[in-house]
């Protein structure tokens, strides 16, 4: 695998080309007037300028996608172009020449074989990371698959669940329906024999009517008799209460007179009260005087006597 390399058509031309330039080059200095030959350590140098690429020279930038799109146009084998080079006839080449041509042969093929160990380094490399992002983006998509299935099987659990809820009210609607509609016929057998036996109550509440009517007739005669009497009762009540007021009125005069005799009355009891009281004093104070005049005479009877008189 190390030794398989693929160059361009392009470059196999070029090393042809040149290859090719220095045999008729060569066959001209073998001509009469020969030339000097080429210094041996100026060949390599020169023919390494002019052969090789400008992505194998030194300081060129190299793509990538340049061998690729390479690769993908047409594949060719070096050695097997390098094979197909003409013969060199040793009898027209110079020893010089002969060694050069040697040396530049084993370095373009150094070059070459160095390049396409670059290039299948480099795929290998690309391969690589394709082979690891198409692995990763692999258990993306197996994890995305796992989560979508885990996802259908929730949703499909959800509908089956939804589809047997659904049954089940559709059981239990055509169960209620179906009460419904006989709970409606006997409310309707009910409600008829509700209107009969209503019919029969209204005829009886019109009866009651028709008494009641009657009653209040008669309750309206009545009522204006009561008035009448109320008001006859009303007008000896208003007589009686303008006589009890004036009734009241002779009595707040004679209050008013009994007031003021109470008055002189009060005024005289005072004075009655203070004659008493003065009287009082004037008893108490012959009482003491008294006193006095008992015990003076009780005291002259025993310096006359010696003793007390009884």
């Amino acid at each position: 695998m190390a030794d398989t390399f693929h160059v361009s058509t392009e470059f196999s031309r070029k090393i042809l080309e040149k290859y090719r330039r220095l045999l008729h080059e060569e066959q001209a200095k073998r001509s009469p007037s020969p030339r000097p030959a080429l210094p041996t350590q100026h060949a390599p140098a020169l023919l390494m300028e002019d052969s090789e690429p400008a992505e194998l020279r030194p300081g060129a930038q190299t793509n990538p996608h340049d061998y690729e799109a390479a690769e993908a146009t047409e594949a060719v084998d070096p050695l097997n172009t390098l094979e197909t080079i003409e013969p060199v006839d040793a009898s027209v080449v110079t020893p010089d020449i002969t060694e050069v041509l040697r040396h530049e042969h084993a370095t373009l093929l150094k070059a070459v074989k160095t390049r396409a160990q670059e290039q299948i380094l480099q795929a290998r490399r690309e391969r690589d990371v394709a082979v690891m992002e198409a692995r990763e983006a692999s258990q993306a998509y197996h994890q995305r698959i796992e989560q979508l299935e885990a996802s259908l099987r929730a949703k499909e659990a959800t509908l089956n669940n939804v589809q047997r809820d659904a049954a089940q009210l559709k059981e239990l609607y055509e169960t209620r329906q179906q009460s419904l509609i006989a709970k409606l016929t006997s409310v309707e057998e009910q409600l008829r024999s509700m209107s009969d036996g209503n019919k029969h109550r209204i005829g009886l509440l019109e009866a009651k009517c028709h008494d009641l009517e009657r009653s209040l007739s008669l309750l309206e005669h009545e009522k204006l008799t009561i008035l009448k009497e109320t008001a006859d009762d009303i007008t000896t009540l208003n007589r009686c209460h303008e006589e009890l007021r004036q009734k009241y009125v002779d009595l707040l005069l004679a209050m008013k007179k009994q007031r003021q005799k109470l008055t002189v009355f009060t005024a005289e009891r005072d004075a009655l009260l203070e004659e008493v009281s003065s009287l009082t004093d004037e008893l108490s104070s012959l009482r003491e005087r008294n006193e006095s005049l008992t015990r003076e005479l009780i005291r002259a009877d025993r310096m006359v006597f010696g003793k007390p008189r009884k």
